[in-house]
């Protein structure tokens, strides 16, 4: 027996702005975690006050922590960036069913 109409537009906004929308997120956080393997601000965080290379003299200790100040920083900005991106489709995509349905309307 073929779905009712009512069970269509449920399953419509079901689909549309329940169950899209949390594997959106799903993949613009993996796609954060892949750039956190790239870019390691955990890890540079953590590590903020040791040595690069274990260079424990003066210059190897001014340098790392500079150094590690620059990739968060790096790492932050590109995390800021994808997320921005992320939610500009994202209303994109909440706002399309209700642009489609109103231009519709006018059309008629």
């Amino acid at each position: 027996m073929p779905p009712s109409l009512g069970q269509l537009i449920f399953g419509f906004f079901d689909d549309w702005y329940y169950q899209k929308p949390r594997a959106y997120w799903r993949a613009v956080l993996g796609l954060i975690a892949s750039v956190d393997r790239d870019m390691a601000v955990a890890v540079m965080v953590r590590l903020f006050f040791t040595p690069l290379y274990g260079d424990y003299s003066g210059i190897g200790r001014v340098v790392g922590p500079l150094f590690r100040l620059l990739r968060i920083i790096a790492g932050m900005f590109i995390y800021l960036l994808i997320l921005l991106v992320g939610t500009v489709f994202f209303l994109i995509f909440i706002v399309l069913p209700a642009l489609a349905f109103t231009l519709v309307l006018l059309s008629l």
